[in-house]
């Protein structure tokens, strides 16, 4: 899946996620992409999460079974 963002999320203190779910579960899960890291700093990144600048309009892909 490959999409455009653009965002000013402080850095190793708050973080965007992209979550999917299996179809017939309750389950969401946070997926990995190009723009995700798992810095945790702070305690709050819940995994693959994204922070930072990105300057503009970012690709993000990422890969999901």
């Amino acid at each position: 899946m490959t999409t455009t963002a653009w965002y000013d999320i402080e850095e190793e203190y708050d973080y965007a996620y992209v979550e999917v779910r299996e179809t017939g579960t309750d389950q969401w899960k946070t997926i990995a992409g190009n723009i995700t890291n798992d810095r945790n700093e702070a305690g709050a990144n819940e995994g693959n999460g994204i922070d930072g600048k990105s300057d503009g309009w970012a690709m993000h892909s990422q890969a999901y079974s």
